[in-house]
């Protein structure tokens, strides 16, 4: 279950480009920019729960780029205290109207009404959200314009480790290392032992560097000699499936 807090220390700032990083193709395929912003006094250090903040963090980031058809999602964290540190995801998508916008944290609503249909999901990751942030003993906003976009905000507490900040050339505007890096920068290692399959996704996949491997032992064999950005496994393949190799990796 959600309940209870697992506090631990952690570098917040990988927490969040780690987190963010995680839908850099998604944000690729649609031509929206990612950006990152730290305020100057943000601790690298804290100490918090973890797996809820990278939870909300990805249901907030999946939540904009789903309702985001052109522009950028841009993600800030400032320190509003000793004791709190406020996490913003806003985005340039379809917004909502300011009658609309108390509902957003409702299960299974639909922002855009009956265009939503096109939005696949089930709705529920605000609903999950809104729950993690009581659970954090946090507080979670949201400000909306129709066709304008929305600004999600979660203010947090922490307990402060250590005395150190992000680094100066880590301030300001700040993009995900890999959204500075061109496309065919990115190694993808596609595990797919159908040919036809394999056509497919590398087609789709064009714009990126890709690999093939034809069975498990042939992903770890390649995972051994290279570093891969991304690796796409099949299920079902010859030799070792596609779980048994993702133990192994």
């Amino acid at each position: 279950g959600q309940g209870g807090l697992e506090e631990k220390d952690f570098c917040l700032k990988d927490l969040v480009e780690k987190t963010v990083l995680t839908f850099d193709l998604r944000a690729k395929a649609k031509g929206l920019r990612l950006n990152v912003i730290y305020s100057a006094d943000l601790p690298v250090e804290i100490r918090a729960d973890q797996r809820k903040l990278t939870e909300i963090l990805h249901n907030l980031m999946d939540n904009a780029l789903k309702f985001t058809e052109e522009g950028e999602v841009k993600v800030r964290l400032a320190k509003l205290s000793d004791s709190r540190i406020r996490l913003q995801v806003k985005d340039t998508g379809i917004g909502v109207s300011e009658k609309e916008v108390w509902r957003l944290f409702d299960k299974f609503y639909r922002a855009g009404g009956a265009s939503s249909r096109k939005y696949k999901g089930t709705g529920l990751g605000l609903t999950l959200v809104k729950e993690l942030a009581r659970l954090m003993a946090g507080e979670i906003e949201v400000k909306s314009r129709l066709a304008e976009g929305s600004t999600f905000s979660f203010t947090f507490p922490y307990k402060p480790v250590g005395q150190r900040t992000v680094p100066r050339k880590d301030r300001a505007e700040l993009e995900p290392k890999v959204t500075q890096r061109s496309a065919k920068d990115i190694n993808i290692l596609i595990a797919e032992d159908d040919d036809s399959c394999y056509y497919v996704m590398a087609r789709f996949l064009r714009d990126y560097t890709t690999s093939r491997a034809v069975n498990g032992k042939d992903v770890l064999e390649k995972t051994k000699n290279k570093s891969y950005d991304l690796v796409l496994m099949d299920i079902q393949m010859p030799e070792l499936d596609g779980l048994e190799a993702t133990r192994e990796i």
